[in-house]
């Protein structure tokens, strides 16, 4: 998560660092050291990447391109190496496997968001469209390990946030792709994707970062144009606790911001009379007006 805030990297390429592998041959080792050696291995190549990315501010040009298909397939490499030292003690569904091939590809999604960093999206030329179409491919594969492992499922419940950020940003930049290119991209698989998904952090008590979620996915149907089905089941879930305190009067009117999404917008079974959610408490990034800013 450091990485990714531009805070200092505290992990750095150094010997001690390099052959961690050593660890697996400990007299004292266990089975589920490998994991250890998996993160390590991993935030060591985070750092040569994002010291060279970085810095660039979001220009790309040949060479930055040729430098993330190299990282990308040394990204591939780091997994399968890794797997190979998973599989020798765990199937394939086991929970770390899976953890394991989650990293990989929200690894490739953070390698692209480093690259754009700074980058104004209504003017990407065709090289930028291409990475962020590629971070695209690697959010969604992301998400689908979250929801179609029952083990990562089960296991999410007592997640720690590095886990629940990982879920909730990749379902936030599928959404965020979607907004700004619907033309381009299967939005009801996007939309049906991320529901899932907010559905899921509801069931495993991570409601602030699925309130995030479904916030945008309302942002994302008023912009398209897209209203729930009729067919679709009707909400059946109430409110947060900590969420039914953004509630305002059904009567509420502020010129200044957007029109209020109703609660069934959100996904919630709330009687229309009770109230409706007030504008004032989205969060600033997550308001329309700033959903198209530079910065992933």
């Amino acid at each position: 998560m450091s990485l990714g805030t531009g805070r200092p990297i505290v992990l750095r390429d150094e010997n001690s660092i390099r052959h961690c592998r050593l660890l697996l041959s400990h007299p004292m080792a266990s089975p589920t050291d490998v994991r250890l050696i998996a993160q390590v291995e991993l935030i060591a190549q985070k750092t040569q990447i994002y010291e060279t990315l970085a810095p660039l501010g979001g220009q790309v040009n040949h060479s930055t391109l040729s430098f993330i298909r190299r990282a990308n397939v040394a990204l591939d490499k780091w997994w399968a190496d890794c797997d190979e030292l998973h599989r020798q003690t765990m199937d394939q569904d086991s929970l770390l496997r899976k953890i394991l091939a989650g990293e990989l590809h929200y690894a490739k999604l953070w390698v692209v968001c480093v690259a754009l960093r700074g980058v104004a999206w209504d003017k990407m030329p065709f090289e930028q469209r291409e990475l962020a179409f590629q971070a695209k491919d690697a959010a969604s594969n992301c998400l689908s390990i979250f929801l179609t492992s029952p083990e990562y499922r089960a296991a999410l419940r007592y997640a720690v946030h590095d886990s629940l950020v990982t879920a909730a940003f990749s379902g936030l930049f599928l959404l965020k792709m979607a907004s700004l290119f619907p033309a381009e991209l299967d939005l009801g698989a996007i939309i049906g994707q991320v529901e899932q998904l907010a559905q899921l952090l509801s069931e495993v008590a991570a409601e602030r970062y699925a309130l995030a979620l479904r916030i945008m996915l309302a942002n994302l149907r008023r912009k398209v144009g897209m209203i729930t089905g009729i067919d679709a089941p009707a909400p059946t879930m109430p409110p947060p606790t900590f969420a039914q305190e953004m509630i305002v009067s059904p009567s509420f009117i502020d010129p200044s911001m957007p029109p209020p999404f109703t609660m069934e917008e959100l996904g919630f079974a709330w009687p229309a009379e009770r109230g409706i959610f007030s504008p004032s408490a989205i969060p600033v990034w997550l308001q329309e007006q700033v959903r198209e800013d530079t910065s992933i």
